[in-house]
């Protein structure tokens, strides 16, 4: 999907949704990211340092299979890191998603298909829930462009040593 097209997409009026932004208690986050993954149709973009939500994996990887653009940046895989994320990597890896690695990511992060996004404290892992994670869902244009640009803008460093 091109730029071009989702920018189509996103302008169209019969298409487009009531601009919002929400504050998403820690036990709001994880239903939300599932439904966003779920709604996908174009593209998915992530940044999260670590992924091995095994739910989050088979979501990813059935979206990829259906068409849809997934890219995820994510830490390299340290010798002290969960094995999982090692493994999760892998297997992403192996069925299509595109990844980029840059050591200093903190941010977590869902885009999807330029429309909204969900930006949080909650790594995508297995942890259990804690009362001090939150985060923003937003489908303001303006800030979901903002931020696929930074997604890309760090996502073209793999290329850089």
């Amino acid at each position: 999907m091109t730029v071009e097209k989702l920018h189509e997409i996103i302008s169209n009026p019969e298409t487009r949704k009531r601009e919002d932004t929400q504050y998403l208690t820690d036990k709001d986050i994880f239903p939300r990211i599932l439904k966003l993954i779920t709604s996908a149709r174009y593209e998915l973009l992530l940044v999260s340092p670590w992924i091995y939500h095994p739910e989050i994996c088979d979501l990813l990887i059935q979206k990829s299979s259906q068409g849809v653009l997934v890219k995820l940046i994510s830490r390299p895989f340290k010798a002290n890191d969960n094995n999982k994320h090692l493994q999760t990597i892998e297997q992403l890896d192996e069925n299509g998603i595109q990844i980029a690695f840059i050591d200093t990511i903190h941010n977590k992060i869902i885009i999807k298909d330029a429309e909204e996004l969900i930006q949080s404290s909650k790594n995508l892992t297995q942890t259990r829930s804690s009362p001090i994670d939150g985060g923003i869902w937003s489908n303001i244009p303006s800030v979901v462009e903002q931020a696929r640009n930074d997604f890309f803008s760090v996502y073209k460093r793999r290329f850089k040593s």
